[in-house]
């Protein structure tokens, strides 16, 4: 299953530098806001998340469902009769990340980034 959970108890000091060149980019990202995954089902897959997450999302409705992790978001995306786009890429590559958001600390760096410099995967920087 994708994405897939790991809990690191290690201190944040002994897995990122202190050496800010090295944990800044140009583009301001600051961390993760959230990832969107592809599921086929909605219902099994809110059922699987909530036994994983042991809560429900915060928010549902017909096509996706939210689950909140601090200031991160699992969104569950599921298509619909005429959501094309999101059927074919289920079937080219099952159930799997369809999105990110990341934080950005550059309020003009916010928007959709290149499909064409992130190898077709859409990625959001978020103000």
């Amino acid at each position: 299953m994708t994405p897939f959970f790991i809990q690191d108890d290690t201190p944040r000091k002994l897995r990122v530098p202190d050496d800010i060149d090295k944990t800044q980019h140009r583009n301001g990202v600051t961390g993760i806001a959230g990832i969107m995954t592809a599921v086929r089902d909605l219902k099994s897959g809110v059922e699987r998340y909530r036994a994983i997450l042991e809560d429900g999302p915060q928010q549902q409705d017909v096509m996706t469902a939210d689950f909140a992790l601090g200031q991160f978001t699992i969104t569950l995306v599921a298509p619909t009769g005429d959501d094309a786009d999101l059927g074919d890429y289920l079937t080219k590559r099952g159930e799997v990340p369809y999105k990110l958001w990341l934080w950005t600390d550059q309020a003009d760096k916010a928007g959709a980034l290149d499909t064409t410099l992130t190898h077709g995967t859409p990625i959001e920087l978020m103000g």
